[in-house]
């Protein structure tokens, strides 16, 4: 038996008992015993797909421009078939029914099972493709752009007295800032197709919805084939790797270092996970494809994670892991399964942690908005996550027990009272976050039923950030999607208790439930 047949062997085995990174060790040596191998390289997509690496395995599977399964044999079906499997993951359905159907067309006869395996495959792949030609219309943040009070339009008369008062917290900065670091690619790719091919796009787009992604919205039709014509240009143009999963990436980034320098290899690793996050942003909130979301965020910081030198900053380095964190927040929400949310509150407190061990640089040379957007913003997003959490966790204890315990979940809503106050603290005052924030942690106050004593600070709160906060985001996505009325009903709340402290019916002690 050949070095590469005995290790194909032993990673076999190590497949069969799900030990998969174990298993890729053994077949990546395999590999380098012998490289035009297309099974090994089909098994170790196998093992990718299994740890949910899905930009890995479609490397293995299907490679352009390197060595892959279906690059060794054309004729090699199983490979197809994970290639498919690996596409679907990633809602990249016009991909994976082509791969569907070469995997049918490469099956030799007589594998009846295996032929209608692949063929429900791509039955699932073109039903997939159908829903996905509508999602996006359907999710699309459209925006009328002839209002004249959209955020960061309401937003620019408010600067010039925020600078005469030196006035740096507002969330007048972060929207604006964020505006104006898209304008011109908005400009450009919704109404001067004339002048696309002008590189730094991808990069300014990426850093305003990193900054604040309530910034993007779509006023044209055109704006998804115009922007896949501008990634696939300074793709081409940086030599990067969109398309490449991060095992590979890493590989040839160490070759074209020492043939072309780290000019060369930052360009190309910069296009790339500018990219992916914009891959990710797109399919989750056009799409709502969640999974393919976390999957290009998470391989945008795998990049980030090995390129970058311990404690650097960037839009990038802080923004990616917050965006990524909403999405988690998002498959938590839909999911409910108790591993999704513990992962939720491992990622939410690594992220606090994180922020607090290395700060986004406060000097005097950094604008306001950017400031607040990669510190506090992302510190303030990651206690609101656990804000979400406790605020489950209650919710299941109550649910489970609440015939036999009159507290249950209290402590549970206790904890997300608490992170949500946090949360709300870290946002100005005139941001509808802070007041969003302040809304959810009155909330959970109600449903443990905390003392009037209590609930009067936030709500307090909440009644002063309420005018500040509609000067700037009376007309936001948040609005449409019944912010106000939120508001409005948390503080009658606030004027109930007032007139029964009042009239003596009531007590600063008495506990108030929901009603």
């Amino acid at each position: 038996m050949t070095d590469a047949a005995a290790l194909k062997a032993e990673g076999n085995k190590l497949f069969s008992q799900k030990n998969y990174p174990a298993a890729i060790e053994k077949y990546t040596a395999a590999i380098n015993a012998d490289g035009q191998n297309a099974v090994l390289y089909a098994n170790r997509a196998a093992c990718y797909l299994s740890l949910k690496e899905y930009l890995n395995a479609v490397g293995d599977a299907n490679q352009a421009g390197s060595l892959s399964a279906t690059k060794i044999d054309p004729t090699y079906s199983k490979a197809y078939a994970r290639l498919g499997t690996a596409h679907d993951k990633l809602s990249e359905h016009w991909l994976s029914v082509n791969d569907w159907q070469k995997a049918l067309d490469t099956l030799p006869p007589g594998d009846d099972r295996t032929r209608e395996q692949y063929a429900a495959g791509l039955r699932a792949a073109q039903l997939a493709l159908e829903k996905l030609k509508d999602a996006a219309s359907d999710r699309a943040i459209v925006m009328n752009s002839r209002t004249t009070t959209l955020p960061w339009v309401a937003a620019r008369p408010l600067l010039p007295g925020l600078v005469t008062r030196r006035e740096t917290r507002s969330s007048a900065w972060v929207i604006h800032e964020a505006y104006q670091a898209c304008f011109l690619t908005f400009l450009i790719i919704f109404h001067r197709p004339l002048l696309m091919g002008r590189l730094g796009l991808l990069e300014r787009i990426t850093d305003a919805i990193l900054q604040d992604n309530r910034v993007f919205h779509l006023t044209d039709n055109n704006f998804i084939s115009n922007y896949n014509r501008q990634v696939q240009l300074e793709a081409t143009q940086s030599q990067a790797w969109p398309e490449s999963g991060p095992n590979q990436i890493k590989k040839e980034a160490l070759q074209r270092l020492q043939q072309h320098g780290w000019d060369n290899v930052r360009s190309a690793l910069s296009v790339t996970i500018r990219c992916w996050i914009m891959r990710g942003y797109i399919d989750g909130n056009l799409r709502g494809q969640r999974q393919a979301e976390i999957e290009f965020l998470s391989r945008a910081l795998d990049i980030l994670e090995w390129g970058v030198k311990p404690g650097q900053t960037s839009p990038a380095v802080t923004g990616a892991p917050s965006l990524r964190l909403l999405s988690f927040a998002e498959s938590a929400h839909s999911t409910n399964h108790l591993q999704d949310l513990e992962d939720l509150l491992r990622r939410a407190e690594d992220q606090i942690r994180e922020i607090d061990e290395n700060p986004f640089p406060t000097d005097t040379d950094a604008a306001p908005g950017w400031v607040l957007a990669f510190g506090d913003y992302c510190k303030g997003h990651a206690y609101a996550m656990k804000g979400f959490y406790y605020n489950q966790r209650g919710n299941k204890e109550l649910q489970a027990e609440r015939k036999t315990n009159p507290d249950a979940g209290h402590e549970f809503y206790r904890q997300a009272a608490a992170a949500y106050v946090a949360s709300a603290e870290c946002f100005p005052q005139d941001d509808e976050t802070h007041a969003w924030f302040l809304s959810c942690a009155l909330q959970a106050m109600w449903s443990y039923r905390a003392p009037i004593r209590d609930q009067l600070p936030p709500l307090d709160k909440l009644r002063e950030s309420q005018p500040l906060m509609l000067k700037i985001w009376k007309y936001s996505q948040m609005s449409q999607g019944g912010r106000d009325m939120l508001i409005d009903n948390t503080l009658r709340r606030q004027d109930t208790y007032k007139a029964a402290l009042a009239n003596g019916t009531a007590t600063l002690d008495d506990r108030r439930a929901a009603t």
